[in-house]
């Protein structure tokens, strides 16, 4: 209502029911090339690699009870990395064309592709604090759940003349983290609300990981992995240490 007072509508916006929305997406490629010219091995351009990201995370909280908010997010991500070689059908051997190179009939073009992806479930449970009218701090704990896996290309010779082309998996990965975050937030009025943080001051992580090798002779090998990291303080900035976000209030 207009005749609320700012500090009314700071309370509004943290009050039990209140409703908090945002997230956030992003894309990006890169890629280029090397050119040479007047070398005595040959003129020619070598093609980097061709890298495109993409990630997507919604996030919204709930309020609990005044100034106590719990929230999720999901949070999906690829990335993949793809560059043109060439096969040779007769020794085996893959080369990226640049200069100097020249594909005789044995050589096979195809798009060399490496792909990851990620998908993760992260639950929060934040409680806030007056600052001012218009700003809060708050502490709370977070739970994690991120899985990762990916595909590669894999060329291989079946008999001399004869190749095959398969998606070879990589190791594909489980964490389960717990942690905890201390931020502050501006409100800029009573439906948008600016949040930045430091997360995981403490963290505690379990990952597990695993992979599967063809043998030689017929089946398979399976490497297993766990891992437990513990981690406290702010020293080492990594990936989502830090975070700032835009949040949409709904009352």
């Amino acid at each position: 209502m207009a005749f609320l007072t700012a500090g009314a509508v700071s309370y509004a916006q943290t009050g039990a029911g209140s409703i908090w929305l945002g997230g956030s997406i992003g894309f990006g490629s890169a890629g280029g090339s090397t050119e040479i010219s007047g070398a005595p091995a040959g003129n020619g351009t070598t093609d980097a690699p061709t890298t495109t990201n993409l990630n997507f995370s919604p996030t919204g909280y709930y309020f609990i009870g005044d100034d106590l908010a719990v929230g999720a997010s999901i949070t999906f991500g690829s990335n993949s990395t793809s560059q043109e070689k060439y096969y040779n059908k007769t020794t085996g051997t893959t080369t990226v064309p640049g200069p100097g190179f020249s594909p005789g009939a044995n050589d096979v073009k195809y798009d060399d592709k490496t792909t990851n992806t990620g998908f993760g479930i992260n639950l929060y449970a934040n409680k806030f604090n007056d600052l001012s009218d218009k700003w809060k701090w708050y502490y709370g704990a977070s739970l994690g759940f991120n899985n990762g896996s990916g595909t590669m290309t894999n060329v291989k010779m079946v008999s001399p003349g004869n190749y095959t082309t398969e998606e070879k998996p990589l190791p594909s990965s489980m964490t389960v983290s717990l942690g905890a975050n201390l931020g502050v937030s501006y409100f800029l009025n009573e439906n948008w609300a600016f949040v930045g943080g430091l997360n995981n001051l403490f963290s505690l992580a379990y990952t597990s990981s695993s992979s599967e090798t063809a043998l030689p002779l017929g089946g398979t090998s399976t490497a297993k992995t766990n891992n437990l990291n513990l981690s406290v303080g702010t020293g080492t900035v990594t990936s989502g240490a830090i975070s700032f976000g835009v949040f949409y209030v709904l009352k």
